[in-house]
């Protein structure tokens, strides 16, 4: 996922959990939109029915990995009869190819969705340069 200029996320082909690793339910790959700002880049991802305690969001050896366990309702000693809406877990990775300050990143989940703020580090952000006439 870079622009023409070759900027920030690139899809990972493969992560450092696999899928077996982290579930047995089905995993889906969650939407996710990615915005480009002067300082910072956000991915934003949909993660519907995910909660707090069920989300894990790690940066290891530049991969952004996104992992968000859900929990079906409990229907309450009710036997569904017939199913056609299936709950499953949700894996997304990407391989980080710019400069980023790893200390100052931020995710924040509200109503099942996720953004993840990447600030750039100083010297990769786009800096104007005053010109002076002599």
């Amino acid at each position: 996922m870079a622009n023409a200029k070759g900027t920030a996320l690139e899809r990972a082909e493969t992560g450092t959990m696999t899928l077996e690793q982290m579930s047995e339910k089905a995993a889906y790959s969650p939407r996710v939109d990615i915005v480009e700002m002067n300082d910072a880049l956000e991915v934003i991802a949909e993660l519907p029915g995910v909660s707090l305690e069920g989300l894990q969001v790690k940066l290891e050896d530049d991969v952004l990995t996104i992992y968000g366990r859900v929990t079906p309702d409990d229907l309450a000693g009710a036997r569904p009869l017939y199913r056609e809406f299936e709950t499953g877990d949700f894996f997304r990775a990407f391989r980080l190819t710019g400069d980023f300050d790893r200390d100052q990143i931020e995710a924040i989940l509200r109503n099942g969705v996720l953004r993840v703020v990447l600030k750039k580090s100083l010297h990769a952000r786009p800096q104007q340069i005053d010109v002076k006439a002599v």
